[in-house]
C-alpha cells in the first residue's frame, strides 16, 4: 500500500503518524484525524503558532542572464567603427562623386551676381555660358564702404602668373546693391583658382556648397574655413 505524506491543513507542517491516537501538528498545535486517506479538521479553531515555521522547500534557483560591461562597449566601438567606415568609403566612392558633381549649381541665379558677369563679359541681356563662366580664374566679392557690391575678378590666374591683371566692377544700381547673394552660386565658376568672399555677411550660408568639381581652387576666406571645419567633423 502507497503511503500519503500527512501535512497540516493549518500551517502545511509535518505531521508524524501513530497508530490509536489523535495526529496533532507540533507547530500550530491542530487536532487531526485519519478516516479513509483523508485528512480532516477535529479542532476548527485556527491556531496562530509562534514558534519555529516548519521547514520550507527551497526556491528553483533562477537564472539571471547578465551581459559585462566591457562585451558592450567591445560591440559599441565595433558597430560605430563600421558605420564611420561605411560613411568614408561611401561618401568617397565615385558613385557618391559623380552625384556630387550632378548637383552643381552650373549657372548663378542671383540676379546682381549675374548683372556683374553681363558687363564684364560683354553679354548685354544675353545669359553668360558655361565656358565663360570658366574662364573666370580670379574672383574675390565684397561689400564697399557705400554699400556696394565690389567684384574683383581676372582672366589670368594670379598663382602662376604674378602680372595676372585683376579688374574691380562695382555694381551701381541700388535696387541690385540691396539684394543677397547666395552662396551656391559661386559653384558655376569651376574653372577658379582663387575665390574670396571676404567674411560678407550678404552672402547666404543656409544651403550646403560644393567644391569637388573645382579641381584648381586655392580656398580663401570664409569658404576655406567652412571646408576645413567639414574636413575636421569627417577625420574625427
Amino acid at each position: 500500500m502507497a503511503f500519503i505524506p500527512l501535512n497540516c491543513p493549518n500551517c502545511s507542517g509535518r505531521i508524524e503518524y501513530k497508530e490509536g491516537t489523535i495526529l496533532k501538528c507540533p507547530y500550530c498545535q491542530t487536532e487531526l484525524l485519519l478516516k479513509q486517506n483523508n485528512v480532516y479538521y477535529v479542532d476548527q479553531t485556527i491556531n496562530h503558532y509562534h514558534g519555529t515555521p516548519p521547514p520550507k522547500a527551497a526556491p528553483k534557483p533562477t537564472v539571471s542572464v547578465s551581459i559585462p560591461v566591457r562585451l558592450v562597449l567591445i560591440l559599441l566601438l565595433v558597430l560605430g567603427g563600421a558605420i564611420g567606415t561605411y560613411l568614408y568609403y561611401g561618401l568617397s566612392s565615385p558613385q557618391q562623386a559623380t552625384k556630387a558633381i550632378q548637383s552643381v549649381r552650373k549657372m548663378p541665379e542671383s540676379e546682381v551676381l549675374l548683372s556683374f558677369l553681363r558687363e564684364t563679359l560683354g553679354k548685354g541681356s544675353a545669359m553668360p555660358t558655361e565656358e565663360e563662366l570658366a574662364s573666370l580664374r580670379y574672383l574675390t566679392v565684397e561689400r564697399s564702404e557705400n554699400d556696394q557690391w565690389q567684384f574683383t575678378y581676372s582672366l589670368t590666374d594670379p598663382f602662376s602668373n604674378e602680372r595676372a591683371e585683376k579688374i574691380t566692377y562695382i555694381t551701381q544700381d541700388k535696387r541690385l546693391n540691396d539684394q543677397r547673394i547666395d552662396q551656391r552660386d559661386f559653384e558655376a565658376f569651376k574653372g577658379l583658382t582663387a575665390l574670396n568672399l571676404t567674411n560678407t555677411y550678404e552672402i547666404n550660408q543656409a544651403d550646403p556648397i560644393t567644391l569637388a568639381h573645382m579641381t584648381g581652387l586655392k580656398l580663401r576666406g570664409r569658404l576655406q574655413r567652412i571646408v576645413q571645419r567639414l574636413l575636421r567633423l569627417l577625420r574625427r
